[in-house]
């Protein structure tokens, strides 16, 4: 990739990925908005490097073994634990946007490194809040599924209220932080490389 299509493609990656970690932290909640509009622009730079014929490579390879193609290894795996119950949608369409950027590998790997910094945060921030607060204080935030309806017969909170206690819980690590972590990652090595 020559140089300036390649300053327009970090800058679009890291702008993107930023935006979804600050927002999954802050809300736990990635807005269709973020998501669905840089799926489109990875498809869109994705024909435009087809168009230029960057790296000897036609449109149709840009856009099909591509984007098209990273955005799918992207959705497979993230949209079945969706479907059990694994997962948010909102993670889903993060990390395919990501695959419409980064491609099929590069879109493999972000997705294991991201799931293995997810799992190693968790376990990270688990330990520092049972030293800090306690192992009982713990297992009641986020295992003891009886405290939970306990209090919910006390007081009922509003539906927005709950899902946001239940996203909480569900996730301990924002998996849109730990995917953005890992992208910035694979973007790192793939910049040294110069495989992008």
């Amino acid at each position: 990739m020559e140089l300036i299509p390649k300053i327009i493609f970090v800058i679009a990656v890291v702008v993107f990925t930023v935006t979804a970690a600050i927002w999954d932290v802050r809300y736990r909640k990635l807005p269709n908005w973020l998501t669905v509009s840089s799926f489109l622009a990875g498809i869109a730079f994705a024909v435009v490097m087809g168009a230029l014929g960057q790296d000897g490579k036609t449109m149709s390879q840009w856009v099909f073994n591509h984007a098209l193609l990273g955005a799918l290894v992207g959705f497979g795996p993230l949209f079945l634990l969706y479907l059990i119950g694994g997962g948010g949608a909102g993670d889903t369409k993060l990390i395919t946007a990501i695959g419409a950027w980064l491609g099929p590998f590069e879109t493999f790997l972000t997705y294991v490194l991201g799931t293995v910094i997810g799992i190693v945060g968790s376990g990270i921030y688990m330990m520092f809040k049972a030293s800090t607060q306690g192992v009982t204080q713990v297992k009641r935030d986020h295992f003891d599924r009886r405290s939970e309806s306990s209090k919910s017969k006390k007081k009922k909170p509003s539906d927005s209220a709950r899902e946001q206690k239940l996203r909480t819980r569900r996730a301990l690590i924002p998996l849109g932080l730990a995917f953005a972590i890992s992208t910035w990652v694979i973007l790192a090595f793939g910049l040294l490389r110069d495989s992008f």
